[in-house]
């Protein structure tokens, strides 16, 4: 139990640092991340796993401008299987940070 919640709670950490690089240098993305709601699967864009409450989809199209965006930020959430970066128009991007097959990454606009 106690190593479960060291895992969500690194995926709280780490969807932070994902809203902070989408909201840099200044924005108002993902308002409702770290706000006033404390249940990261009740964010918006955010769909976790019904028994284990791991993000297993992060739905971040058409979320701001990003020109660079490191894959590493993605490493805390071991059970992702779909991300969706669409209308982001990322111009640098690593996808070799993402060993699970079958994960799928959506995006037109790289």
């Amino acid at each position: 139990a106690h190593r479960s919640l060291a895992c969500l709670e690194e995926e709280r950490i780490g969807l932070l640092t994902l809203k902070d690089a989408f909201n840099y240098p200044t924005g108002s993305s993902l308002p409702s991340w770290g706000a006033e709601e404390t249940d990261r699967c009740r964010w918006e864009r955010i769909t976790c796993d019904s028994m284990t409450k791991r993000v297993i989809q992060l739905s971040l199209n058409d979320t701001r401008q990003v020109e660079f965006l490191n894959a590493s930020l993605f490493l805390p959430f071991q059970e992702l299987q779909n991300l969706s970066l669409a209308g982001n128009f990322m111009t640098d991007f690593s996808l070799s940070l993402f060993p699970a097959p079958g994960n799928t990454i959506k995006s037109n606009s790289m």
